[in-house]
């Protein structure tokens, strides 16, 4: 069955008593943006204060970071997996392709800063120069990101 509604705490405060998953997922970058209005929160296209949250992406709406980062670089763990000795546990699941990224996210991370480190550390710079470019970043770590940089 297909979520109707957030139970996220943070978007409850910041949007007031919406509910309805569609609303948020329907939100451009434009729409997430607020200021404060005497005690409540508005939208505001100039507000000074972004939410970002987990979006659609690649036909898939992702609950973490992690079900979201091992759904668009799964192979980046297959490739090197036998590197993630402290952030990784039942790592032949990432080869089991019965196993979706939901089930990894809650089955194979071990220690979630071991996990950031170790993507860190099995990060690679191309040719180009490019740092970390053997994996890519959630696109909803890309908005914030983008929202930061041209803030």
């Amino acid at each position: 069955a297909q979520a109707t509604d957030t139970s996220n705490g943070s978007l409850k405060f910041f949007y007031g008593d919406t509910h309805n998953l569609r609303y948020f997922i329907n939100l451009t970058i434009s729409q997430k943006k607020l200021k404060k209005d005497g005690v409540n929160w508005i939208q505001d296209e100039n507000g000074y204060l972004v939410c970002i949250y987990q979006i659609i992406e690649n036909n898939y709406n992702a609950r973490s970071f992690e079900d979201a980062f091992f759904h668009i670089n799964r192979d980046f763990f297959i490739n090197q997996i036998d590197s993630f000795p402290m952030g990784i546990k039942n790592k032949s699941h990432f080869s089991n392709l019965d196993k979706d990224v939901y089930y990894l996210a809650d089955n194979c991370v071990k220690k979630k800063p071991a996990l950031a480190m170790e993507i860190l550390l099995n990060s690679e710079t191309d040719d180009d120069g490019n740092q970390f470019s053997n994996w890519n970043t959630p696109l909803y770590i890309k908005e914030g990101l983008e929202w930061l940089r041209d803030s």
